[in-house]
């Protein structure tokens, strides 16, 4: 036997500091970017442990809440139905209960109109009766805060209205309503109809027995009217002015859901009619064919409240509770999101703007505004304990106004202006 075979066997590797060493990883210095080859030397100095504190503490990341947006408040209104004049003279205001439940600007941006309790219905619990209509004229007056005189014109409606895109100084709206009759059998039946004002001249055009109800939309060249139908809630009526321009008369109906539509638009140039429904679908019909051009289902648990066409008819907005999905028509490409995924704060989708870019949202503290693609945050106004109720865009996009119920003795409706700085620093433009 070989001397070789007797040799003791070599000791064990130092474990401890074998481990150590695969603790160190090299530091490279000043982190210039210069390679170091094999042969270059690392000093115990530069050795460093996967987990040592860093030499310095990062610099702040960029906020996901950062303000984009500033809202300026311009005009404000605040109105309640009743009043009395004491025998001293004195103005008291009665209290009551009611809210601002829909605002529209008109179509082009010279007044507000707003869907509020009528006072002669205003502790009714009955969910058919009819709210009325108030405007206010929408003025600027720079260096302080304009209040609103409110008009009312009598008109009756029912959870909605449309106004009609026309002439300057011209303001016709569309409003469906109730009126009780008795039926054959002596009991009251509802009647539905539909009433056609000119607000500007103070001028009723017409009264029409058609079966609609709201929610309510007009064409862009103001010749058709979409409604839900009074009888099937799945059903959409599309009517249009008969000859003098005044008269509804039903010109076609869309039946493509099987369950009650909630939102609709018309797709510029008379291209088509968006609908959604709650059978979960959006659909695109043409008006002509009645036929189904295009369409898309949503998984989402909740009703749509909210749908948005864009002014160019390419994307077409909607949003189901906390669900918001774009729809891009040329493409068919469809992009959802939650909103309690991409929101910091907890909030309530009021209103997307024209132009399906911003989303307005009831918050605790308010209201705020985001980017409808992305849902990031742009901007929040507090209203100091006013519960938001309403809220509505202009058609160029850059005013939005609020309503809110604060308390039994008033109903206000604010009205302001948003800046986008981010955008207006970048394009070298001021502030809109």
């Amino acid at each position: 036997m070989s001397d070789s075979s007797s040799a003791p066997p070599p000791p064990p590797p130092p474990f401890r500091a074998t481990v150590e060493e695969s603790l160190s990883v090299p530091s490279f210095g000043n982190g210039s970017g210069s390679n170091i080859g094999d042969n270059a030397s690392i000093t115990s100095s530069t050795r460093r442990r996967w987990d040592d504190p860093p030499d310095e503490e990062p610099g702040q990341m960029p906020s996901e809440n950062m303000t984009s947006m500033v809202f300026v408040k311009i005009m404000s209104a605040h109105h309640a139905n009743n009043t009395t004049t004491t025998s001293t003279g004195e103005v008291k205001t009665a209290g009551m209960q009611g809210e601002v439940s829909r605002l529209v600007f008109t179509p082009r941006d010279t007044h507000v109109a707003a869907l509020v309790p009528k006072h002669s219905n205003v502790k009714s619990f009955d969910p058919d009766e009819s709210g009325a209509l108030a405007v206010w004229a929408v003025k600027e007056e720079s260096g302080r805060v304009r209040v609103a005189h409110t008009s009312y014109y009598g008109v009756r409606v029912h959870k909605g209205f449309a106004f009609r895109p026309g002439a300057v100084g011209e303001l016709v709206v569309a409003c469906p309503f109730y009126v009780k009759v008795k039926g054959g059998d002596g009991f009251d039946v509802r009647q539905p109809m539909v009433e056609v004002y000119d607000v500007g001249k103070r001028i009723r055009w017409s009264k029409s027995e058609v079966p609609m109800r709201a929610p309510l939309v007009m064409s862009e060249d103001g010749g058709l009217v979409a409604g839900v139908s009074s009888k099937d809630g799945s059903r959409v009526v599309v009517c249009g002015f008969g000859g003098n321009m005044k008269m509804l008369r039903v010109k076609t109906m869309v039946i493509k859901h099987t369950e009650e539509v909630t939102g609709m638009g018309f797709l510029p140039e008379g291209a088509g009619l968006v609908t959604a429904g709650r059978d979960g679908y959006v659909r695109v019909t043409d008006l002509h064919s009645g036929r189904t051009l295009k369409r898309i289902e949503i998984g989402a648990r909740a009703a749509c409240s909210i749908l948005q066409v864009s002014g160019d008819g390419k994307m077409v907005v909607t949003v189901w509770g906390r669900d918001v999905v774009l729809w891009y028509l040329e493409t068919g490409r469809v992009h959802n999101y939650n909103l309690n995924v991409v929101r910091q704060a907890e909030g309530w989708p009021l209103a997307v703007s024209k132009d399906c870019r911003y989303l307005a949202c009831r918050t605790e503290d308010g209201f705020d505004v985001s980017d409808v693609a992305s849902g990031a945050f742009r901007g929040d106004f507090a209203t100091l304990g006013s519960v938001i109720t309403a809220a509505a865009f202009s058609n160029d996009c850059t005013k939005i106004a609020v309503g809110d119920f604060d308390g039994p003795q008033e109903r206000k409706f604010y009205y302001r202006t948003f800046n986008d700085f981010v955008n207006s620093y970048f394009s070298g433009q001021v502030d809109r």
